[in-house]
């Protein structure tokens, strides 16, 4: 089902986004389906199906690199939250100023795998991510996204989860040190990490 939602360029149709309000082709979506594939992949090697373990990586493959060469903006030196879609299934060429804003779901092209965490072109998103979309006060917190209108006068959410990845704020904060100071992408059973968010990862 999964290798069959990506067209030959490995972009996927269009959806609804995690906060219900617009119809693209999201990167965080791709990460998702790119995870899933490689799932996949594991488990049909386990039972020594190799041929279908290297369709699913090969699909994987032309997810991710579609991710990049689609979704990263090199002016805003960041990957985009979505692109849009024409009635024929193809991408607009034209970015829009929607998916040109900030998302919080940029930070599962981390953690679902698309990106290691020294990634260069990853790393400059997800700084930029934190700074847009960091709360002030000491409160803090992170907005869903950029221009989020569903926060309260004390800047309490709605309903959307911190980074739309179900973090509290301190698990967040605790990724950000791992991915500055520690590269997640090392992060395993011999990781010494006493973060919530680092028994998580060691846990994946």
């Amino acid at each position: 089902f999964l290798s069959q939602l990506p067209d030959d360029e490995g972009i996927l149709p269009a959806t609804l986004d995690f906060h219900q309000r617009f119809i693209a082709s999201h990167a965080s979506s791709a990460a998702m389906v790119f995870a899933g594939l490689m799932a996949g992949a594991r488990f049909c090697k386990l039972y020594h199906n190799y041929e279908w373990a290297k369709k699913f990586e090969k699909q994987a493959s032309v997810i991710k690199d579609a991710v990049e060469k689609y979704y990263w903006h090199p002016d805003f030196n960041r990957f985009l939250r979505c692109r849009e879609i024409d009635r024929e299934g193809k991408l607009i060429s034209q970015i829009s100023n929607h998916c040109l804003k900030m998302d919080s779901s940029i930070f599962l092209l981390y953690f679902f795998k698309l990106f290691q965490a020294d990634d260069p072109k990853l790393e400059s998103s997800l700084d930029i991510l934190f700074e847009v979309l960091k709360l002030p006060g000491e409160a803090g917190g992170y907005l869903a996204y950029e221009d989020d209108e569903d926060r309260d006068e004390e800047g309490i959410d709605d309903g959307d989860d911190p980074l739309a990845a179900g973090f509290t704020p301190g698990e967040v904060e605790a990724a950000v040190r791992d991915l500055h100071y520690h590269k997640a992408r090392k992060m395993g059973p011999r990781t010494q990490s006493t973060s919530a968010v680092g028994r998580r990862w060691s846990a994946c």
